[in-house]
């Protein structure tokens, strides 16, 4: 992958500086808004579970004595694995940015990650200690366990040959722990039907109460007042997890964190941590609590000033400030994000209340099936479309408490997330309930074009998803109404209108008079629909249609593939 060209760095200020200018003072200065620029030219290379140095002071230190790349210059990255903290701290008048893709809850068949932006002033510390792994074989039909027992639930079998990875062993070196193809899950093998190049004793040694993070899903925050822009940008952390329907999970300063959008978080008020909710929505746990938090709210979590570690129970959710949020380098972030303007008590006190709502719809809808057995349930009546967006057609509505049969997902780019059914049909994957133990459904970023198309002249606009080449496409416009039904019966006649695809006249079908207004009144009108048929074939079409002095023209393309 190329590095983004330094017109870019441009482009990304100039978006900048209209977007702050947009929200008013402050208006950060020319520098701080370059610095961001080259920052996200600088880390651009920058891949899942990897740490990028952007800009300014940056400094690292590792998991073992063996890692020894430091953060020598900007652009420089390092895996995750092997980090213990990362620091920033001010240098020069310039800001200092480190960029994180942190895999954290999210599967590992998913080519996604949660984004971190730490910027100003401050420290992020993993505290996940890190993993060997090794490579091992299958010397013959393997059992995958629940447990590393003899007696322990098979849940996978492997053949002969097939290859698995090991990231932990029991005391004895009978039994590894692997992760489980095809799945978020992990398993135990005995050691004694696998092979390996590899020492087995480079393992850590494990049991099935042990936990397992990846790097940074628990970690510490501390950060301090960066005093950027005039003093009105403090500095600290960003979050922006892939799409604001899936939620990433993670551990932050001891309190599990588990968000669906973008957060900004930051230490600088004396004794908390404090998480601001610009997207999305986040549930923040600890001692068997949990409080909902909805953009445009924030939530103040008491810490210790010397660990940063919780110290007190979490406040609710509280309306937050927006000229403190103003200036921050959302433009850094990968998905485009408008800042929520800040609710109020009794906005945030209905969005709760709905939310407990819907989960108990769900909970009720769940107890109807054995505990054990995978359904997936809408939870409230919902639309079913041609594909993965609402620009698609919308084929029918079904009920709640439907069963759906998801075989397929696909992010949209929006970050939605879509499921595509086994009668073909998409919903979003909000609107479903899972329950039970379900293996990971297929992702997919090829989405099969529906076999039909409509084309309106009006508008240029399909209506039932991007054209596709192969796709049998309707194309229809209508001329203003007729006064009556006389007019409208001859008017073929008059002229039978006329549609073109790149100077190439189609035939053209006209409906029948259809009666529109109050009929019987003075207000009722006819019209008629004018049509063709086309295949679509790849490239750049100019497509007319006239009729009398109604002439609408179309510019579209169409791709290849």
């Amino acid at each position: 992958m190329k590095p983004r060209p330094f017109w870019y760095i441009f482009f990304v200020l100039f978006s900048i500086s209209v977007k702050v200018a947009a929200q008013a003072a402050p208006v950060c200065p020319p520098a701080v808004l370059l610095d961001f620029a080259r920052s996200s030219s600088t880390c651009f290379k920058l891949g899942r579970n990897q740490a990028c140095y952007g800009n300014g002071s940056a400094s690292i230190t590792f998991q073992n004595a063996a890692s020894t790349t430091p953060f020598t210059q900007p652009g420089a990255i390092v895996p995750l694995e092997q980090v213990r903290s990362i620091t920033i701290s001010p240098l020069d008048n310039r800001v200092s940015i480190a960029s994180l893709a942190v895999q954290a809850s999210l599967n590992d068949s998913e080519a996604r990650s949660a984004a971190f932006l730490l910027f100003g002033d401050g420290s992020i510390e993993n505290r996940v200690d890190y993993t060997p792994e090794i490579s091992v074989k299958a010397k013959g039909t393997l059992n995958i366990r629940a447990t590393p027992a003899v007696n322990g639930e098979i849940i996978k079998q492997l053949a002969l040959n097939k290859g698995l990875i090991a990231n932990g062993r029991t005391a004895d070196r009978k039994w590894l722990r692997v992760h489980v193809p095809d799945s978020q899950r992990f398993g135990w093998v005995a050691s004694e039907i696998v092979s390996s190049q590899q020492n087995l004793d480079t393992l850590s040694v494990v049991d099935a109460s042990t936990p397992i993070y990846k790097p940074f899903e628990v970690m510490r925050l501390t950060t301090r007042d960066a005093a950027l822009c005039d003093g009105s940008v403090r500095g600290g952390l960003l979050i922006q997890t892939p799409n604001v329907e899936q939620f990433v999970s993670m551990n932050i300063n001891g309190v599990q964190v588990s968000l669906a959008g973008t957060a900004y978080l930051h230490t600088v008020d004396s004794g908390y941590l404090t998480i601001n909710l610009l997207d999305g929505e986040a549930d923040i746990s600890r001692n068997n609590e949990t409080h909902f938090v909805p953009a445009g709210a924030r939530i103040r979590i008491p810490i210790d000033i010397n660990s940063s570690e919780v110290n007190g129970e979490s406040s609710t959710a509280e309306p937050y400030d927006n000229d403190s949020l103003i200036g921050l380098p959302l433009n850094n972030l990968p998905n485009r994000v408008k800042l929520a303007n800040a609710l109020t008590s009794e906005q945030i006190t209905a969005l709760l209340t709905k939310r407990q709502s819907e989960q108990a719809t769900a909970a009720t809808i769940a107890t109807t099936e054995p505990p054990q057995a995978c359904r997936y349930i809408t939870a409230g009546t919902t639309t079913l479309w041609a594909g993965p967006g609402e620009f698609y057609e919308a084929i029918n509505e079904i009920p709640a408490a439907t069963r759906v049969f998801p075989v397929l997902r696909i992010t949209d780019a929006d970050g939605i997330v879509w499921w595509q059914l086994n009668n073909s049909n998409w919903l979003r994957a909000r609107a479903v309930t899972q329950r039970g133990e379900c293996a990971d459904i297929p992702l997919t970023d090829f989405v099969p074009s529906p076999p039909y198309n409509t084309l309106s002249l009006e508008t240029c606009q399909t209506q039932n998803g991007p054209l596709r080449v192969g796709q049998k496409v309707t194309i229809k416009f209508t001329p203003p109404a007729f006064e009556n039904y006389y007019d409208a019966s001859i008017a073929l006649r008059v002229d039978p209108g006329q549609i073109s695809i790149d100077e190439r006249y189609k035939y053209v079908n006209a409906s029948k008079p259809t009666s529109i207004g109050t009929a019987g009144t003075d207000q009722e009108r006819y019209v008629r629909v004018f049509t063709t048929n086309w295949t679509a074939t790849g490239g750049s079409h100019r497509i007319i249609g006239e009729r009398l002095s109604y002439i609408l023209t179309c510019n579209i393309t169409v791709p290849f593939g």
